[in-house]
């Protein structure tokens, strides 16, 4: 009996191990760079695995306009081996830009950004773009 109870805890333990493991995964957030080197890579299998779909990503505020309807945001490029590749431009709506202001985002801010890509030939743009985070806290999965 006791042999039988130890086996079935190991084996309880094993399966909620699994299943923390599956269902406690968080997605990864990539940086601006890395997902920009995922485009040069392959542009088609980039466009498969990202076109339409809700992406987190990180990077610095290279241009901030929150003066029109649609406020934009753009990705700093930085890295000479990405050059010509596409950058990110993230498109505020109206009602979110409130946020933005309020935490005095700005040309050099590091920010964690949530949004929808849409790929438009030379631009990623990442539409409903909301801010998550910014600071040293853009980097961190918590």
């Amino acid at each position: 009996m006791l042999k039988q109870s130890l086996i079935l805890g190991v084996a309880l333990v094993a399966l909620g191990s699994a299943a923390c493991g599956k269902l406690g995964k968080k997605t990864p957030i990539s940086s601006n760079n890395d997902l920009r080197r995922e485009y040069k890579t392959s542009e088609a299998t980039f466009r498969t695995k990202y076109d339409g779909k809700d992406i987190a990503l990180y990077g610095t505020a290279d241009k901030v306009d929150l003066t029109g309807s649609l406020g934009i945001v753009r990705l700093t490029e930085g890295e000479a081996d990405l050059f010509g590749t596409p950058s990110f431009r993230c498109n505020v709506d109206k009602a979110d830009m409130a946020r933005f202001t309020q935490l005095h985002v700005a040309q050099g801010t590091m920010v964690r950004l949530k949004g929808t890509v849409q790929i438009d030939g030379e631009t990623i743009e990442m539409n409903h773009c909301k801010l998550d985070r910014i600071g040293i806290s853009a980097l961190s999965d918590d």
